[in-house]
């Protein structure tokens, strides 16, 4: 019994790695992964135990959306647009890592897609911006919010 105990862990290792390179690479559905917001800004969780930091994005769209607003907006904390979206279950909600600001998403018309975008860049939410700025100047979570600055490409004001 103990022996299937440790390779059940050892499988929960495996299962907790592909998850975290799928996360960095082409991100998770938000509806299948357990989320958490600690002060204001969202973590993901893995089933080893470790959260971490998450971006995230809807990536698809309608048509109507894409044309009254553009793309999608980026959201890396619990803003009220984001709490919106992930409350609504919406499965297209993606939570991701993301190292530069180039997103995949496409756009669609009733059951067909119009448009498909790659390596797109995406525009902070109004909410998130204001979070992000507010962090900064209070200096909280100054090593988080450089390397999202950095691979986001993020204008300090």
């Amino acid at each position: 019994m103990f022996e299937q105990t440790i390779r059940s862990l050892a499988r929960f290792g495996d299962l907790s790695n592909q998850l975290k390179e799928m996360f960095h690479t082409q991100g998770l559905s938000a509806v299948a992964n357990v989320l958490e917001s600690k002060e204001g800004i969202n973590y993901v969780g893995f089933p080893d135990g470790a959260f971490l930091h998450c971006c995230a994005y809807v990536n698809r769209i309608s048509y109507d959306v894409f044309n009254a607003s553009g793309a999608p907006l980026l959201h890396f904390c619990a803003c009220e647009e984001f709490q919106r979206i992930y409350q609504s279950h919406n499965p297209h909600l993606l939570l991701i890592a993301p190292k530069h600001n180039a997103f995949e998403f496409s756009v669609y018309r009733g059951h067909n897609m119009v448009g498909w975008y790659a390596d797109t860049p995406l525009r902070l939410c109004p909410m998130c911006k204001e979070m992000f700025v507010a962090l900064w100047q209070s200096g909280k979570d100054r090593e988080l919010l450089q390397s999202l600055q950095s691979a986001l490409e993020l204008p300090l004001e």
